[in-house]
């Protein structure tokens, strides 16, 4: 299907739309990954528990006064960058619509076992050179496009931000929409040095979906 991206793009910007392509479809097959993301799981069995837990975090749908950030790494560069932005309180969020500063606990893995989440299993599985390879998992956030947005600075390129429901999330032309527990939304960061070829992206990441939901059918008929 990469064809198709030629008659929009030229040749010359075809490489890094093929290795987005190929990196995005990499991330939601990782995502997709029944071992990987389960809030669905977790949404159909709210009475269960995990005894393992050595601290759980809950999830409550009222007000969004505070929020809960785990930095993931897959390699050590990015594992000690985790650290030195939990060390340094690095990370903030400001509520767009009221101005208001959201109290941030930042975590790194290790700290608490996620039940909704197998950060383990997203790594292992993950064969991209930036994008993904450092994560920020929430159980409730506003946006996560606001967090990779006011955060951009911080954060190396690539990084992306899931969370199991947003409260306020935000598209393109301040379109919004409600991401309760079992939809997997999700934002990374991106720099290009071209702003010709930014609308462009969109098709990229969706050519990217349906890639990645392809593969994942397949792999569960064999």
């Amino acid at each position: 299907m990469l064809p198709t991206l030629t008659t929009a793009i030229s040749p010359h910007f075809l490489p890094s739309f093929t290795s987005l392509l190929l990196c995005c479809r990499n991330i939601f097959c990782c995502l997709l990954s029944k071992n990987t993301y389960k809030p669905y799981i977790l949404a159909s069995t709210p009475n269960s528990h995990t005894t393992s837990l050595s601290r759980r975090v809950s999830v409550v749908a009222s007000s969004m006064d505070h929020c809960v950030l785990v930095l993931c790494g897959k390699s050590p560069k990015e594992k000690l960058l985790a650290s030195s932005l939990k060390s340094k309180k690095a990370l903030k969020l400001m509520d767009r619509e009221t101005g208001d500063d959201i109290d941030t606990k930042v975590l790194v893995d290790g700290d608490m076992e996620v039940e909704s989440f197998g950060v383990g299993s997203y790594m292992d599985a993950l064969a991209t050179q930036y994008f993904g390879r450092f994560l920020i998992w929430t159980p409730k956030i506003t946006s996560t496009h606001d967090l990779l947005h006011q955060n951009f600075g911080d954060l190396p390129v690539g990084s992306a931000c899931l969370a199991d429901v947003q409260s306020k999330g935000r598209g393109r032309v301040s379109n919004v929409w409600e991401s309760p527990a079992g939809c997997l939304m999700y934002s990374f960061t991106v720099q290009m040095h071209n702003g010709r070829i930014l609308p462009l992206l969109q098709y990229v990441v969706s050519l990217a979906v349906t890639e990645a939901v392809k593969h994942v059918c397949k792999e569960k008929e064999r």
